[in-house]
Formats: C-alpha cells, sequence, structure tokens
C-alpha cells in the first residue's frame, strides 16, 4: 500500500496459470493512488526445506521498504533478497496505481 504496509492476497487460490483448468478462481481487491500490486512467480519466494510463510514474509519485508520508490527500485530489491538461493525461474510484475 502506498503507506508502506502490505497485504498478502490470498482470497481466491486455485490453480496455477498454465495448468489446464475449465474453472479459476477471482477476488476483487480496491486499489487506491500510490499503492503498487506486484505479481510474482514461486521461484521468488520458494526455497527448499522453507516453508511458503517464511518465503512470503522475505518479500513482504522487502516490499515494506519500497514507500514510493521507482518500481524498478523495488523490483531490483526483490530480486536481491536471498538471490543466492534461488535455483528456480523467477519472474516479477510490479504496477503502482497513479492519481487520476
Amino acid at each position: 500500500r502506498a503507506d508502506g504496509t502490505v497485504e498478502v492476497l490470498d482470497e481466491a487460490p486455485g490453480m496455477l496459470l498454465g495448468v489446464d483448468s475449465p474453472e479459476r478462481s477471482s477476488a476483487e481487491v480496491e486499489l487506491r493512488p500510490g499503492d503498487c500490486l506486484v505479481a510474482y512467480t514461486d521461484g521468488l519466494i520458494e526455497r527448499r526445506g522453507e516453508s511458503i510463510d517464511t518465503g512470503l514474509a522475505r518479500v513482504a519485508e522487502a516490499l515494506a521498504c519500497g514507500d514510493g520508490a521507482d518500481l524498478e527500485v523495488v523490483v531490483d530489491r526483490l530480486l536481491a533478497v536471498d538471490g543466492r538461493d534461488r535455483s528456480d525461474d523467477t519472474a516479477v510484475l510490479a504496477v503502482r496505481i497513479r492519481q487520476a
């Protein structure tokens, strides 16, 4: 969020993108000016022998320092977090909501 808080959007879990599935779940969230939406692949958070919650906490901590930083800086921070231990493909997409 624009105020630096991090909210994990997990209201509509379902099949992964790329998996042939006739049904998809969805959810809505209100984004306000200054908020940043970050989408990523599992390679950013998953580590062998580590819980998903630990990986999510690591990403949330990096995002909490984003406080209005350029999106390129935000993505670079995310990719730098524990990057030495990354053994899976990683993709990150970040979008910031601007004033109308």
